[in-house]
């Protein structure tokens, strides 16, 4: 219960003169009004709502719609019905306003729809995604997938063997047979000449074969078998060595084509000079 001023032993405790009021030791002055009892509640109280958050939620409401408002009156119709009627003065057209009355009409379009409501279990909203299926990804199952078709891929490619299919060089006139013969010869030895570099390996990594297939080889058969690789690997020097042999043919046809167009050229020049030579001395046998 408050302490107000009436509670007191000490008269200046019953005083209800806020100045001569005393507090207490770690208290606040007593009240010098009459309050109530202590379980007295202040303030004034909430009115009760009828409609709560149930009725909200549960409780569909209808939009009403806005009434038109009264149109104006069609005085052209009102005219119409007067002379109609045999109506010729002003004072008779007044009369009749009175008693008849006639309103434009309003045209509404056709924008406003019926209302559909769906049914109760109608759900609002967008559709959410499907759920990842953790499993298969867990398992790699998308991962093996993958690796499987790209097996297929590279068996595809090494059995049609689309990388070496043999190339079709242009068929070369007598400039171009010279020119790609000189440069072979050239390039040929520079190369022999060049000295051999290898790939810079660690010492201790020289002698170490690989136990784990990268399947970075785009001629693997067989994915997670490191000799399948390697069979593929000597099949392929084989196709490289025969396609090299190919090549090396081809440029000895080049190079013989090149002798014949060469040694041509020389016997044709050796004509022209005897031809010339003869010229020169039948000439000078004329004038002797």
């Amino acid at each position: 219960m408050n302490k107000t001023a009436n509670s007191g032993f000490y008269p200046w405790e019953r005083s209800k003169n806020a100045l001569l009021l005393k507090d207490d030791v770690g208290r606040g002055k007593p009240s010098a009004y009459n309050l109530p009892q202590q379980n007295f509640v202040y303030g004034k109280p909430l009115p009760r709502d009828n409609e709560g958050a149930r009725e909200v939620t549960m409780t569909w409401k209808f939009h009403n719609e806005t009434p038109d408002q009264q149109p104006q009156r069609d005085f052209r119709q009102l005219n119409k019905l007067s002379v109609n009627s045999g109506l010729y003065k002003s004072t008779q057209f007044s009369d009749f306003r009175k008693s008849t009355d006639a309103r434009v009409k309003i045209k509404k379009g056709r924008n406003a729809l019926p209302l559909y409501i769906p049914e109760e279990q109608f759900r609002y909203g967008r559709v959410n995604r499907p759920s990842t299926p953790i499993h298969l990804v867990v398992g790699n199952c998308y991962g093996t997938e993958h690796q499987m078709r790209q097996t297929d891929l590279y068996r595809y490619h090494a059995e049609n063997d689309i990388y070496n299919k043999p190339r079709l060089l242009p068929r070369g006139n007598k400039a171009t047979v010279l020119s790609y013969t000189h440069t072979k010869q050239k390039l040929t030895s520079l190369d022999r000449n060049r000295p051999q570099q290898n790939q810079f390996k660690l010492t201790k990594f020289k002698g170490v074969a690989p136990r784990t297939n990268t399947y970075n080889d785009p001629f693997a058969k067989s994915v997670g078998r490191t000799q399948d690789v390697e069979s593929v690997k000597s099949q392929q020097q084989q196709k490289q060595q025969q396609q090299q042999n190919q090549n090396q043919g081809y440029e000895q046809d080049q190079q013989n084509v090149a002798d014949q167009l060469v040694g041509r050229d020389q016997n044709s020049q050796q004509q022209y000079s005897d031809y010339d030579r003869q010229s020169q001395q039948s000439y000078q046998h004329q004038q002797y």
